[in-house]
């Protein structure tokens, strides 16, 4: 649709803002024209640099607060963050219907836990939550005894 606007209608001196709720897509993806296949988010930064490379248009990446309606009320939150609590929701409920059925024999498996921080409440996923936070892959999350731990 850019594209077009710029070869049709000749459009000049266009801006379109990128919000993302990830430092390390906002750089990667603003700055550099490759990233590494076992990359976070990977798909994403690709299709932003292709995207990039295309047009002529400027690209403003912007930092947006993640899960921001977790924090505030909906008509409360600025311009940009109900566009990603929406496309969270799309890409979460995209991942559970593309993921493979996995098994587990973990006890959090699956499992919602709630951690409160400044009186805020955080929602997730116990197993997204650990491995996001120590940077562990599946594999390595499933080979501890979360039994002999109790």
């Amino acid at each position: 649709m850019i594209q077009s606007m710029e070869d049709i209608l000749n459009v000049q001196n266009m801006q379109v803002i990128v919000g993302c709720d990830s430092d390390s897509v906002i750089d990667v993806a603003q700055h550099h024209d490759y990233v590494t296949q076992n990359s976070r988010h990977r798909d994403v930064v690709v299709s932003l640099i292709e995207v990039r490379k295309i047009i002529k248009t400027a690209l403003l990446f912007r930092k947006i607060k993640g899960h921001a309606d977790k924090l505030k009320p909906f008509h409360l939150l600025s311009r940009l963050e109900p566009l990603n609590v929406y496309c969270d929701k799309t890409a979460k409920c995209a991942r559970v219907t593309l993921e493979p059925v996995h098994t587990s024999s973990s006890p959090f498996f699956k499992e919602g836990i709630s951690t409160w921080i400044n009186d805020q409440k955080l929602y997730c996923n116990a197993k997204d939550y650990l491995t996001d936070k120590y940077q562990k892959n599946d594999s390595q999350f499933e080979s501890i005894d979360w039994l002999a731990s109790k």
